[in-house]
């Protein structure tokens, strides 16, 4: 079936969101019309262009962080499938926490002071939701009363 076809039967033909580039990495849609990805798919065709750590930092940053209304794609990680040890790979800045095999540093907590935040106003003509988040730690914030933020 395309990808078209299926999101016509299965999700919703005007709303349903795609992100460009990993059609290979879709497995499905949830019951919400929103397409699910395989994240650990993503990263390894990110990881044909840049190191594995790379695109880790660039699909957090750049696709999972994106943000675009409530029919946004969802991206999951499968149970077993990303084994940061046997990778080698440092993950205490791409996960914003430290958790990792490679410096062993476990479960400490880092503070992000949210210095670059980016603010969203809501689109109506675009159905893009209003909403704020931390370009830094990608942590969506709570919106304020008056907005005056550039």
């Amino acid at each position: 079936m395309k990808l078209g076809d299926y999101i016509e039967v299965y999700g919703d033909i005007d709303n349903t969101l795609k992100a460009d580039g990993f059609d290979d990495c879709i497995v499905g849609i949830d019951t919400k019309s929103r397409l699910n990805y395989n994240a650990d798919k993503i990263v390894d065709n990110l990881a044909k262009d840049m190191t594995r750590e790379e695109a880790l930092e660039f699909f957090y940053y750049n696709i999972d962080g994106a943000y675009v209304g409530e029919y946004t794609p969802v991206f999951m990680f499968g149970m077993g499938e990303l084994d940061i040890k046997k990778e080698n790979v440092c993950t205490c800045d791409v996960y914003g926490y430290m958790n990792c095999n490679v410096c062993n540093e476990i479960e400490t907590k880092k503070e992000c002071p949210h210095e670059n935040i980016e603010y969203q106003p809501e689109e109506k003509d675009t159905n893009a939701a209003e909403y704020m988040y931390c370009e830094d730690c990608g942590e969506e914030l709570p919106l304020p009363d008056n907005p005056e933020i550039n």
